[in-house]
């Protein structure tokens, strides 16, 4: 089934409630509804996504490369961010496959003004547009790309590394690759799930639209599981219709169930100490956070990013 989204930027999710005399009264929620029915008729997957924060939008835009097409409503960030521009247009040109067409979100065309999906041709990517978290096919075998690396040997061309998880088996393999080799990209459908509970090795989930359950074992989830928390919210990805694992938010915020007690007014800059989180993830953080705080955690690096 083809996949387009529906993507709204900041204070778009006070629809309805911000300055309705001059917004209206429907609400985002309300919107988000009509789109996925008007995407029921068309045939189609709808994936609806809002957020506040300009990172959270272009992280979206680039974990979903594959999709069919957009409609894109990114508020005032479509003329205060470079960044965010940068990667619409690029989304424009159909390199990843994706089309943006900003401030349709409330014109009530849905589907029907979404632009045709991406030549199959433009699956095919190179060492260029490798990213973390990518899921590629090696003779015939899916992979997620956990790790890259480029290498410049002395007089030879460069290379890259990669670290990748068969997504089926669980298992890291590692792999080197020629500058400017070319890679086949899976086609994934998406739907958003909610993290219920696990049980043993297996993760139970929730379908957000149609309630039904579902459960992924621990090397389907990889990394995945040191990050998830009851009621969470996640992307599921399918292969052909089978579940492969979870796409996360590119930060998340857990609580810290045991460090060290830090000393009063030690402030050394850079200075850290290793943190064990509700997860059991362990982190590095600094030394003023104590036990019971909550902290802002990189999914992507698993590195501390702030006092949430």
């Amino acid at each position: 089934m083809r996949r387009f989204l529906l993507i709204n930027g900041p204070n778009l999710n006070a629809l309805g409630n911000r300055q309705p005399e001059l917004y209206g009264t429907t609400t985002l929620k309300e919107v988000e509804s009509r789109c996925a029915d008007l995407a029921r008729e068309a045939g189609v997957q709808l994936l609806a996504f809002q957020s506040n924060h300009e990172g959270a939008l272009i992280d979206f835009l680039q974990q979903q490369s594959g999709a069919a097409g957009a409609i894109m409503n990114p508020g005032g960030l479509a003329h205060t961010s470079v960044v965010l521009r940068d990667e619409t247009s690029r989304h424009r040109e159909g390199r990843a496959g994706l089309r943006a067409r900003p401030s349709l979100a409330h014109r009530g065309d849905g589907v029907r003004g979404l632009c045709p999906p991406a030549p199959e041709g433009e699956r095919v990517i190179s060492t260029g547009e490798i990213k973390r978290g990518m899921t590629i096919e090696l003779d015939g075998t899916l992979y997620q790309i956990v790790e890259f690396q480029h290498i410049k040997l002395g007089r030879g061309s460069a290379q890259m590394r990669m670290k990748l998880r068969n997504i089926r088996k669980g298992d890291l393999i590692e792999k080197t690759f020629q500058a400017g080799d070319r890679f086949q990209r899976a086609r994934l459908d998406h739907r958003n799930v909610q993290y219920m509970y696990h049980d043993g090795s297996q993760y139970h989930f929730m379908d957000t639209a149609t309630y039904d359950q579902l459960a992924l074992e621990a090397d389907q989830l990889g990394e995945a599981v040191s990050y998830l928390t009851d009621g969470m919210t996640v992307m599921l990805n399918e292969y052909e219709g089978e579940p492969i694992g979870v796409d996360l938010p590119a930060s998340v915020v857990l609580t810290v169930k045991d460090t060290d007690l830090g000393l009063k007014g030690d402030t050394a800059t850079g200075a850290t100490k290793p943190a064990t989180l509700e997860t059991g993830l362990r982190v590095n953080v600094p030394l003023f956070v104590e036990r019971g705080d909550k902290i802002k955690v990189d999914t992507r690096s698993g590195e501390y990013i702030e006092r949430a």
